[in-house]
């Protein structure tokens, strides 16, 4: 029961705090001035942490099951066996800066005094 209640308890958090919406704020900087800032913290960012590609298995690779039917043919039977199929593993690409780019360019719009706080309802 008190599982029950924290589980919906931690429900409705989440789908209160779903409505909510941030954005970069600065006490005298426009939005004009964050595309600015934010296009300079980025060209930072790529130079500190350039786009590194790596190739990653998504799946691993299987054979399914052979099978094997068996038919009657007169007085005895008959059987054939069908081979499982193979199918190989699955890969995709990552850039694995792309994290630590990220938090490089937040910490550079906080350094010039941006912050990201959550819009207040104009309603």
């Amino acid at each position: 029961m008190h599982g029950k209640r924290i589980a919906l308890i931690v429900l409705a958090a989440l789908a209160f705090s779903g409505c909510a919406r941030y954005s970069w704020q600065h006490p005298y900087k426009d939005k004009a001035a964050l595309a600015q800032d934010k296009q300079e913290c980025t060209r930072q960012a790529v130079a500190s942490y350039p786009v590194l590609m790596e190739t990653y298995q998504t799946s691993a690779g299987y054979t399914t099951p052979s099978t094997t039917n068996c038919y009657p043919v007169g007085r005895s039977v008959q059987c054939y066996t069908t081979p499982g199929q193979y199918y190989p593993p699955t890969y995709g690409k990552r850039d694995v800066n792309q994290a630590a780019r990220h938090q490089a360019v937040d910490a550079c719009l906080v350094a010039d005094g941006w912050t990201y706080t959550q819009e207040q309802d104009t309603k």
